[in-house]
């Protein structure tokens, strides 16, 4: 008997999903309703920025974003790549009923993220107090009420990241696809009828810090519920030294990821002025309507992967790939297509200044379909042990995206910053897919 059938024998590799229904059902209910909280979340991204825009305008947005955009990057080294551990080595301890190891990973990650990040938030208010990064700011306080962002998003990564190795997908959405988005506009839109006066960048970052707690308290109340009681009354057994180390290629990865997709926004800031930064914040939001399209496939794949990965089940594997393949690309096309049709009209929703920004969006849609072609092949790679290999190719990616970046801006504004991301982002994929064919033997494209 080989290991992988003795462990089913004894019932300790049988996921859940398979337990009341196949891998096909799980993830067929699983996306549909992912994809579904992601358009709503869409559609109250949209909303609030249609407000912070009304109520701050085309500059004050830009701030609000600029900040956002350094917040994502501090929140690298805030998390040390944790969100990654957790979501496939829990996924591996509940397989193996290694209940012990599974319960010592999610509080030893708790605490340790907490006391990094507020650790990481200090350095950055020394270090950035003293540079010119936020001096261009009509408002500074903008920036500095930020970092109060930083602990309660790198916290909730981890509550996040450990719904979806509990195969508790749906419900680990609902605090970031819903409950912050709707409290934003909920205190937005009272802000914008009862006409407050003296509203700004940091007003708006204000609000966003309360959006942000709600969600994090409604996550964390899922959080304790959805823990096994096996879990609950183990004893913990920590591993720190092991988990740091194992964490740090998704670091490394994780780094690379928002690298590539907070440079553009980040340097247009540098390089241009806020308002570029807010046409452009519309324009990456108008693409990355298809960016959801992955996000959607991608949270359910993860369980799945680390799963079939462990049973040694690669034709399954092979199976799924192929098809989620087939189902991003076809519902990436369709939203690809309406997009490039209604562009004037999206953008004018925000104002005619925005219009400039229509050459920007087309060439991010194009990138986003090829994005699409490869499925979720970066998260194939991390819950199958071959993080390495994601991370060398993120890191090519972002080195690339950095320099073109720094090259075009200059030449050509958000045109410049879109050529940057869409040349990296083709590169990314075309590396990972190579990656995932040499190290796993599956192809991870549609046909």
């Amino acid at each position: 008997m080989s290991k992988q059938d003795k462990a089913r024998s004894q019932g300790s590799i049988a996921p859940p999903f398979t337990r009341k229904e196949s891998t096909e059902a799980f993830l067929a209910k699983t996306v549909s309703g992912t994809f579904g909280f992601k358009i709503l979340n869409v559609l109250l991204v949209y909303a609030n920025s249609l407000l912070i825009v009304r109520l701050v305008g085309a500059s004050g947005y830009g701030e609000y974003v600029y900040t956002i955009s350094w917040v994502q990057i501090l929140l690298l080294p805030a998390a040390l790549g944790f969100e990654g551990l957790l979501n496939r080595e829990l996924a591996v301890y509940i397989t193996g009923s290694q209940w012990n190891a599974a319960k010592g990973l999610i509080k030893s990650s708790n605490l340790l993220i907490f006391f990094n990040s507020i650790f990481v938030a200090a350095i950055a208010f020394l270090i950035l107090s003293q540079t010119g990064a936020i001096q261009h700011l009509e408002h500074p306080s903008t920036f500095w009420l930020g970092l109060f962002l930083l602990p309660v998003l790198a916290l909730s990564r981890l509550r996040q990241y450990a719904l979806r190795a509990l195969h508790k997908v749906l419900l680990g959405e609902v605090p970031e696809s819903l409950v912050r988005p709707i409290g934003l506009v909920i205190i937005l839109a009272a802000t914008l009828f009862l006409e407050i006066p003296h509203v700004n960048a940091s007003s708006i970052m204000a609000i966003e810090i309360f959006a942000t707690g709600l969600a994090f308290a409604t996550g964390t109340v899922f959080l304790i519920k959805s823990i096994p009681k096996d879990i609950q009354q183990a004893k913990p057994k920590t591993s720190l030294s092991t988990w740091v180390r194992q964490a740090l290629p998704m670091l490394l990865i994780g780094g690379m990821y928002v690298i590539n997709q907070q440079t553009d926004s980040v340097m247009l800031g540098i390089l241009q002025d806020s308002q570029q930064v807010g046409i452009y914040a519309v324009v990456n939001r108008g693409s990355g309507l298809l960016g959801f399209v992955q996000l959607a496939f991608a949270a359910p794949l993860s369980a799945i992967f680390a799963t079939l990965h462990a049973q040694g089940s690669r034709l399954e594997l092979q199976n799924v790939v192929r098809r989620s393949c087939q189902a991003s690309l076809i519902c990436s096309l369709l939203l690809a297509v309406t997009l490039v049709l209604f562009s004037n009209w999206f953008l004018q929703l925000f104002g005619t200044e925005f219009l400039v920004g229509k050459t920007a969006l087309i060439i991010l849609v194009i990138a986003q379909l090829f994005n699409s072609l490869t499925g979720a092949v970066a998260m194939l790679l991390i819950m199958t042990g071959f993080d390495g290999k994601a991370a060398l190719g993120v890191g090519i990616s972002a080195g690339l995206n950095i320099i073109l970046n720094a090259w075009l801006i200059p030449l050509y504004g958000i045109e410049g910053a879109a050529i940057a991301t869409g040349i990296s982002l083709v590169m990314w994929n075309i590396l990972l897919v190579y990656f995932a064919q040499r190290c796993l033997g599956v192809r991870s494209l549609p046909i």
